[in-house]
């Protein structure tokens, strides 16, 4: 979980890119904090999958948008064409036979089972965009020939044959509840509270024998020492 600090102006104040450049990184991680925490992720309209009917081979992606599990916005504001049998014959997962020769008699087609079904994924992405010179005052050299002014926001399309595993920001907590609820049903402090079940029951209800105070005793210790080190 990041810690938030955002930069304070008041009059007299000398900016530097420092400054504004952590006042966007504020308000960007806080915007990914509430989609993580609040909206989660998946797809929210639109991003329909269609055959381009221009490019064999090729899926046009509509518009839409999208959340990933960082909290990014994935937007896709124009159709966009994406090549997925040339990005599956890269990644290896399509087998292409060679033609037939036809100076040979032809050859029974073996029998293989072979995956059809592949999953088009979306990430998030930075491009620099719109360069432009730093300015410099007097005769001192220049820092770097071109600097981005602007940074865009785009996607970049991919095509796996298994999803990446899900990842949750409650995933922690759960484990941690389910680690504290095995607490009773599994190892050395749930079996003692089975075997000592009578007595402890006695013992916490009103009904405690004095005679066996020692007894009492020396159950909760070895409750005791079942759960701290």
């Amino acid at each position: 979980m990041m810690c938030f600090e955002r930069p304070r102006y008041f009059c007299g104040h000398l900016l530097t890119d420092t400054d504004l450049s952590k006042e966007q990184r504020y308000v960007i991680e806080k915007h990914k904090l509430y989609h993580r925490t609040l909206h989660g992720h998946g797809v929210v309209c639109g991003l329909r999958l269609t055959c381009d009917p221009h490019c064999p081979g090729h899926i046009l992606i509509g518009e839409g948008y999208a959340i990933d599990d960082c909290g990014n916005d994935l937007i896709v504001c124009e159709p966009l064409s994406f090549d997925v049998i040339g990005r599956l014959r890269e990644q290896g997962y399509l087998v292409e036979s060679e033609p037939p020769d036809p100076c040979k008699p032809p050859e029974a087609t073996p029998v293989c089972k072979v995956r059809q079904c592949f999953y088009v994924t979306v990430c998030y992405q930075e491009e620099p965009a719109e360069f432009t010179m730093p300015f410099v005052v007097g005769c001192r050299p220049t820092v770097s020939e071109c600097e981005a002014t602007r940074i865009r926001e785009t996607v970049r399309f991919d095509v796996l044959a298994e999803l990446p595993r899900e990842t949750q920001v409650l995933d922690d907590l759960k484990a941690r509840i389910e680690g504290c609820t095995k607490l009773f049903s599994e190892g050395a402090f749930a079996q003692a509270l089975k075997t000592h079940a009578a007595d402890l029951t006695e013992a916490i209800s009103g009904q405690a024998s004095v005679e066996k105070h020692k007894q009492y005793c020396d159950i909760f210790c070895e409750l005791r020492s079942s759960v701290l080190p």
